[in-house]
């Protein structure tokens, strides 16, 4: 027997089926929850200091991160979607950027289990320097924790130059 669950914002459903052996341990109920993100609510698109252009725009991609555990007779699956954030920055009508980014192209090599676990959680503005230079701040997080890699993107504005600083690994675990 199945029945599904809609969250009230729509970007979490739960699917219940009571017939299902096997997996982790030997559950009799599994419950299946799917985390989409609401892409619109992180899309940024704005115009700086007049002929500076920038947009960030989230794509959901194919690939999904599951994290399973049991409780008593049932096993828990939460699916997390992944995503890849495009890049496009303008100066006056020029493109300086336009490429995405996913987790890999961030944390490829670093930390293979955290890289199974983790997904691409936020990518925004966090600095304009004086018409210079932009930065751009990322979080990719496993879900539900606080185990998580900030970065930057350091962006000058009149060449285009993207310098990629990530912190002290150790010290940005939480």
């Amino acid at each position: 027997m199945e029945s599904t669950v809609f969250a009230q914002d729509s970007t979490a459903f739960k699917s219940v089926d009571s017939n299902v052996e096997g997996g982790i341990g030997s559950s009799n109920k599994i419950i299946i929850t799917s985390f989409e993100e609401d892409l619109n609510r992180m899309k940024l698109d704005t115009i700086l200091q007049g002929d500076v252009y920038l947009s960030i725009m989230p794509t959901q991609l194919d690939t999904y991160l599951t994290q399973e555990w049991t409780q008593g007779d049932t096993l828990y699956r939460h699916n997390y979607s992944d995503v890849a954030y495009r890049l496009n920055i303008k100066k006056t009508g020029k493109t300086l950027i336009d490429t995405a980014f996913t987790k890999q192209d961030i944390i490829a090599g670093t930390d293979p289990e955290f890289e199974n676990i983790a997904r691409f959680f936020g990518y925004w503005l966090d600095e304009y320097i004086n018409g210079n230079e932009m930065v751009i701040f990322g979080t990719i997080c496993q879900p539900d924790t606080d185990w998580c890699i900030f970065f930057n993107h350091r962006i000058d504005i009149n060449t285009g130059e993207i310098k990629f600083v990530i912190p002290d690994l150790e010290e940005e675990k939480i």
